[in-house]
């Protein structure tokens, strides 16, 4: 059975993640009207316990693949802090932050290391 977005968001917060934002939609106004609905962009931006906002993590894509999208099994890519066009950025899932914060969440959540490269 297909997950609602509320399904989902709150499978995002039972991560451990806190003030969740979501940007749904093409841009200003109703210019996205003739997109369907599941292929407009949705962008999910959230703090992970503990870090007292010292890390994040973004989910870019569509309503479609958010939907359907499995956190547990797809580490986020580390990209620099304060992250630079994201939107630019191949992939879709991401954290970014102090290094311990950054550190600490990879560990928690999917059990690895993290090496900053230089």
């Amino acid at each position: 059975m297909a997950k609602s977005l509320e399904e989902k968001l709150e499978e995002f917060k039972k991560l451990g993640v806190y003030d969740v934002q979501l940007w749904f939609g093409e841009g200003v106004g109703c210019d996205d009207l003739d997109i369907p609905l599941y292929e407009r962009k949705l962008w999910v931006i959230g703090v992970p316990v503990g870090c007292l906002g010292a890390c994040k993590v973004f989910y870019k894509g569509t309503v479609k693949d958010f939907l359907s999208f499995n956190f547990k099994a797809n580490v986020p890519t580390v990209v620099p802090n304060p992250p630079k066009n994201l939107e630019n950025k191949k992939g879709n899932w991401f954290i970014w932050g102090i290094d311990d914060a950054v550190k600490i969440i990879l560990k928690k959540w999917y059990g690895i290391e993290f090496k900053k490269e230089d």
